[in-house]
């Protein structure tokens, strides 16, 4: 079974949650959030996926650990179609306002 971990911003801290508990812990930064979950993770013989959320709350990144404990990492692919929707609605809005001066 695998497990799924996220990493994501409560409210000023940055908090590691699984499936089957909550949060227990906090840190201050992103990046030591992450760097807990990875030792966590790689000293576990599981298969799992660490899910690094960005502070908006979506997804940023999604890494998987294997049997072997090598994270291989993926840029999530709704991310980037996300962002890619908004520069081009911002292009669009614009383009609208230049046309309407």
């Amino acid at each position: 079974m695998k497990l799924h971990y996220h990493v994501s911003k409560a409210g000023e801290h940055w908090q590691i949650a699984s499936e089957k508990k909550p949060a227990s812990k906090t840190f201050r930064t992103k990046s030591d959030a992450i760097a807990h979950a990875q030792k966590a993770l790689k000293g576990k013989n599981e298969n799992a996926t660490l899910v690094i959320h960005k502070a908006d709350g979506s997804i940023g990144e999604v890494r998987s650990y294997h049997d072997k404990n090598t994270p291989r990492i993926k840029e999530a692919k709704i991310a980037r179609r996300l962002d890619t929707d908004k520069i081009k609605l911002a292009i669009a809005e614009a383009l609208e306002k230049k046309r309407g001066e």
